[in-house]
């Protein structure tokens, strides 16, 4: 049966055929309800056969997906009808406006980068979706789509189950097979799948493997004329490997395929999210092989261009090495020295386009570092780096002179050396041109870049000189700032600026992203939610301006994940390490949104990532510290802070390594690197966790003191200080002010939630205050919402404990707790917490603590 365009099928008006296949008719429709465009997918079935309510219910588990790299299955519609007859199954789907793989492989074998690239975002969709338990079964070239953006899309997810279970039919060509217990495309099925008809994550697996190997090849493993004989090509003769067939694809890539592809599933990658891991690291490592040319050949012999002069030498290029970026030295006029940020800026966001480089910034905070007479070669040691740019200017806002250089470490003689002059965009322009040519003439590049790659890294992020100074004025500020007030101050400074960024220019892409980002962290410090419309609306200006900057995907992801948007951040970060897989910044804030999510081990696997690519930036170990710390994990927390404080010995650090000692049950440690804290710096968080401690410690005076200095120094004090306040007011028997506390910090969260209504930090507080405040029906239907949203949260599970011991609810009391410190919560808090104080004389509680208190 086919339908015209105009056919209404319920709320849907068919518009064109979109295709036909083994499992049914696609069309192109509206939703008129939504006025959306979907794709609707008719399956082919014998008529009035149900569906079984398995694979319904599959079906609508993928339905509630939620990732950017797969297409949404709207709905599933059972017996919809148009002029009275039964259609059988209807799905859906989100309509994807790109190509299908087939037509990519048609075209012949396609570029190794390009090939990864495709990979990581397919095993990322599959790892979503095994996570939500739902298996695709039948992944091919035709079920993924490409859309002009690049970004990819996997299809008919969960769909091969319904048409297995709604199809009496079974095809014995080898392009599909369905029927009862059967669903998928024998040429990408696994040799077990083929023998056996069942499917686990593993069939995926190898179903991606087999793609992998057709779009580097443009052809697949085993043919044959039928199933039978497929089947049995698959399970005997040998799987080839893709170097037979392509001898330029480099080994480790050879071996991830191969192994993807192994007819043993013991030998297979255990799952899609091992393989997108194995994909990003040899993609991060060197994802070709560098051909034996030189692309800059005559750049050797010094060149004139106008004022230009150009020198570079080239011996054999450094291990793959991150490359550092120094803080430009400037001296002239107060705009030369702002555009040294701006020059700096838009060199590392060019250069993250750059295939197999890893980007490192030096920073401003260091003294050493802004010497016009510094050590190149020992500023590259000292960053972990394997070169070194320095660019010096001087002059006049109309007229700009840069002198630029390419050191490596552990050589005195510069690599390349060249100067220019002339005005901001002109000199900008340059830079960019130049270094970018310079590092492919070095060598050091893991490939020749593409075409697009090339471009992007030469771009002017503005052609208007006046913006392009606000922007470098305002990135100036906030690279500078170093206290807690002055970042307060430096922010709104550099709003100031980059707003005129953008008054000059609207499309300035990279100055949106800032200003989004400048915006977000007055949130934080303010608590004002005007800031967060700012941060929101600026990010998606950010995006309309230039989809294709990793700096604009981190800055934009940092924002949603400041707010609490936790998948419009998970969607921006792995944008950000698709665009550019050598930076550590966007495999960090990937790592974060992780854990946001209660992904510990992922998030862990990414901060690795990121110390594998810069291991002596403290940031990464800081980073991993808190992600081993949310998790329950406080003596791998604790190392890793350590490792943090060697590297950048500052007040947040030993507050950091601080709170992981606390946890730990090192409450004397703790106190002590919180006073270091405080001393270096006065910052209100860390006079919040000196007072945590000396509560933990009953020593009740101390800890109020610390908890009003925190208040004191905040703008607006967090409820988490106002609710601690509560505390100890109560431990002295001040109770008006108790419960003014717990009130303040009740409300305080209240409008934190108006923000983030997914905040659970701020649900599960205002549960606790409620509950201190006698107001038990609301504390019970916060607790269980906070609950909802993270139930494997041992910090969430340990307040609900304490809302039900509040409430004399025992029962549910002491199987929260038991939950919460099977997760890695502290015995020793709960043991010493007055909150538990009903609980104490039950055994089971006894036996709690006591069974960890070792």
């Amino acid at each position: 049966m086919t339908f015209p365009g105009g056919t209404r099928l319920g709320p849907y008006e068919i518009l064109t055929a979109l295709g036909s296949g083994a499992m049914g008719d696609v069309y192109c429709a509206r939703d008129t309800r939504l006025g959306r465009l979907v794709a609707i997918k008719i399956l082919r079935t014998q008529s009035g056969l149900d569906l079984s309510r398995q694979a319904l219910a599959e079906a609508r588990a993928a339905g509630r997906l939620n990732h950017p790299n797969i297409a949404t299955l709207y709905d599933v519609v059972e017996g919809m009808t148009t002029d009275g007859k039964d259609l059988g199954p209807v799905l859906v789907m989100e309509f994807v406006d790109g190509r299908p793989l087939t037509s990519l492989v048609a075209e012949g074998p396609m570029d190794v980068e390009r090939v990864l690239g495709i990979g990581i975002q397919l095993a990322d969709a599959l790892a979503e979706a095994h996570r939500s338990g739902v298996i695709h079964r039948d992944v091919k070239p035709g079920n993924v789509m490409v859309t002009h953006g690049g970004t990819v899309k996997l299809l008919d997810l969960g769909v091969a189950r319904v048409a297995a279970d709604s199809s009496t039919t079974t095809r014995t060509a080898p392009e599909v097979l369905t029927g009862p217990g059967h669903a998928g495309t024998p040429a990408y099925m696994s040799p077990e799948q083929l023998t056996t008809q069942t499917a686990d994550v593993q069939n995926d697996v190898y179903a991606a493997g087999v793609l992998l190997f057709e779009l580097l090849t443009a052809r697949r493993p085993f043919d044959a004329p039928d199933v039978l004989s497929l089947a049995i090509r698959a399970t005997t003769a040998p799987t080839p490997l893709v170097s037979q067939f392509r001898p330029d694809v480099p080994a480790p890539i050879d071996d991830v395929v191969a192994r993807a592809m192994a007819k043993d599933p013991k030998e297979r990658f255990a799952s899609a999210a091992e393989l997108r891991a194995a994909l990003v690291a040899v993609r991060g490592r060197a994802p070709g092989t560098r051909p034996a040319w030189l692309v800059w050949a005559g750049v050797a012999a010094a060149i004139a261009i106008g004022a230009v002069t150009w020198t570079m030498t080239r011996g054999e290029p450094h291990a793959r090495a991150p490359i550092a970026i120094l803080p430009a030295i400037s001296q002239g006029d107060e705009v030369v020295e702002a555009l040294g940020a701006g020059f700096v800026s838009t060199l590392a966001d060019n250069l993250s386009s750059a295939p197999g480089l890893t980007i490192v910034l030096g920073s401003r905070l260091k003294p050493e570092f802004l010497l016009p007479s510094r050590d190149l070669a020992k500023a590259a040691r000292d960053l972990g780096a394997g070169y070194a740019i320095d660019l010096q200017l001087s002059g006049t806002a109309d007229r700009v002179r840069v002198n630029g250089t390419i050191v490596e470490a552990g050589r005195e003689r510069p690599v390349w050396q060249g100067r220019h002059e002339g005005d901001a965009i002109e000199v900008n322009r340059w830079v960019a041109d130049q270094i970018a040519g310079a590092l492919e003439g070095i060598g050091i590049l893991s490939r020749r870049p593409t075409p697009g790659e090339r471009g992007r890294m030469r771009r002017v992020p503005t052609s208007v000189p006046g913006a392009f100074v606000a922007y470098a004025k305002g990135e100036t500020r906030l690279e500078t700032a170093d206290s807690a007030p002055d970042r307060a101050r430096a922010a709104s400074t550099a709003i100031d600026a980059f707003n005129e960024a953008i008054r000059r220019d609207p499309s300035f892409a990279l100055a949106l992203a800032a200003l989004s980002e400048a915006c977000g962290r007055m949130y934080v410090y303010t608590r004002d939610a005007a800031w967060a419309s700012c941060a929101h609306e600026k990010a998606r200006l950010a995006l309309e301006a230039d989809p294709d900057s990793a700096r604009v995907h981190l800055s934009v992801g940092l924002v949603h994940q400041r707010m609490g948007r936790i998948e419009d951040a998970l969607r921006e970060a792995r944008q950000a390490v698709t665009l550019s897989p050598t930076s550590d910044d966007a495999h960090r804030l990937l790592g974060n949104v992780l854990s946001d999510r209660g992904d510990a081990d992922g998030a862990v696997a990414e901060l690795q990532r990121a110390i594998e690519l810069r291991p002596d930036y403290w940031l990464n170990h800081s980073t991993l510290g808190f992600v081993q710390q949310r998790a329950g994990r406080y003596k791998l927390a604790v190392t890793a802070y350590r490792r943090a404080a060697e590297l950048q010995p500052s007040a947040a650090n030993y507050h950091r390594l601080g709170t992981a000692l606390h946890l730990s049950g090192n409450v004397q440690e703790a106190i002590g690197n919180y006073k270091h804290a405080v001393e270096l710096a006065q910052d209100p968080g860390a006079y919040s966790n000196l007072g945590f401690s000396y509560y933990s410690a009953g020593r009740y005076e101390e800890a109020l003191a610390a908890w009003l200095e925190s208040a004191r120094l905040s703008q607006t004090p967090s409820p988490t200080t106002l609710r601690n306040l509560g505390d100890v007011y109560e431990r002295l028997n001040q109770r008006d002010k108790s419960r003014e506390s717990y009130t303040a910090a009740r409300d305080g969260a209240r409008r934190l939630l108006k923000v983030n209504p997914s905040d659970v930090n701020q649900i599960a507080l205002i549960a606790l205050c409620e509950a201190k405040l006698g107001n038990h029906a609301e504390a019970a239907l916060r607790a269980a919402e906070a609950l909802g949203l993270r139930p494997d949260d041992n910090t969430v599970l340990y307040k609900v404990a304490v809302v039900e011991a509040l409430d004399g609810d025992k029962v549910h009391a002491i199987a929260h707790l038991k939950e919460a410190l099977a997760r890695g919560y502290p015995a020793a808090f709960a043991r010493d917490d007055f909150d538990l104080q009903g609980l104490r004389n039950d055994p089971q509680f006894v036996s709690l603590v006591a069974a960890r208190d070792d």
